[in-house]
């Protein structure tokens, strides 16, 4: 996910063509469904 987001903070970023753009933020999206489906597993686990 810091990949991700360093990626997304280089002044170039959001000059790429719009599918390259998407590309990248539906990672981010991804991972970040993934993580709160995890720590949500964990706070269940931990209870």
């Amino acid at each position: 996910m810091a990949v991700l987001t360093a990626e997304m903070a280089e002044p170039g970023f959001y000059q790429r063509s719009a599918e390259q753009t998407a590309a990248v933020l539906a990672q981010l999206e991804n991972l970040q469904a993934e993580l709160d489906k995890l720590l949500e597993r964990w706070a269940e686990l931990d209870e």
